[in-house]
């Protein structure tokens, strides 16, 4: 369980301590063979501008790409427990729609509950703009959007949370300040 609620204040690849190991920051996208920004793993901390991470997009044709974090840092993913909290709060900023998704043990192959596996809990967020705003979400407020092997959020069992391109469309969004509601 974590120690606070503060998960990442954009001070590098790594989730603060409030949970051990922390986590840390990955890009990802579909094999259609576009270019994003960050381009690699390797080159996230380019990416991290004024304490937050930009992410840009485009030419990706299957559902896109985009950013998320592995809230435990631990060699194999593992759960968190986030039922002491309401949600999730992050700053953003950008010019494109994105997806906020939070992911499961119940969402997630490498845990054997699923089949048709990666339909995480997700909101759309269409209002970004050059401002960068903080936006709130219960858990109430996440719903998978249906194509993957129906689940229940289960708070008890948090894997990771990811921001993408809402579908197969260019990207270009800031995220900050990635925190627990209390």
């Amino acid at each position: 369980m974590p120690t606070g609620p503060m998960i990442w204040d954009g001070g590098g690849i790594s989730n603060l301590p409030t949970i051990e190991p922390p986590g840390s920051w990955f890009v990802y996208s579909d094999k259609t063979g576009g270019v994003k920004k960050p381009p690699s793993v390797e080159e996230f901390t380019s990416a991290i501008e004024n304490g937050a991470i930009h992410t840009t997009g485009k030419g990706y044709t299957e559902w896109g790409g985009g950013i998320g974090t592995n809230l435990c840092g631990a060699q194999l993913l593992t759960p968190v427990d986030g039922t002491k909290y309401k949600g999730i709060r992050f700053k953003a900023s950008g010019s494109t729609p994105m997806k906020f998704l939070v992911a499961t043990v119940d969402t997630m192959p490498e845990f054997g509950r699923c089949k048709k596996c990666y339909d995480h809990f997700t909101v759309i967020i269409t209002n970004l703009s050059a401002e960068m705003k903080t936006y709130e979400f219960k858990w109430s407020d996440l719903k998978q959007l249906g194509w993957g092997d129906k689940a229940k959020l289960d708070t008890k069992a948090l894997v990771g949370l990811n921001w993408t391109s809402k579908d197969a469309v260019t990207w270009d969004f800031t995220i900050d300040d990635v925190a627990f509601i209390e």
